[in-house]
């Protein structure tokens, strides 16, 4: 079983901690599961969030653009 699902926020909201919240709240909901990101190789401030709360990276691709695959052992 597995879960996809986007999350974004919108430019206008940027910089207000509302991504951080957001990685809060996933990382309580799925607690014990293995939880898999993929975020567009230039999208730093997405990268830089993740890594904050322990993604690691686990290979690139490119698939339409360049991609990394980020995973966490919840």
């Amino acid at each position: 079983k597995y879960l996809k699902s986007k999350v974004s926020v919108e430019y206008k909201y940027m910089g207000k901690g509302i991504a951080s919240k957001l990685m809060q709240y996933v990382l309580e909901k799925f607690k014990g599961y293995r939880i898999y990101s993929c975020i567009a190789k230039e999208n730093i401030p997405s990268l830089k969030l993740h890594e904050k709360y322990g993604f690691k990276e686990a290979y690139q691709f490119t698939q339409d653009k360049e991609q990394i695959m980020l995973v966490k052992s919840n």
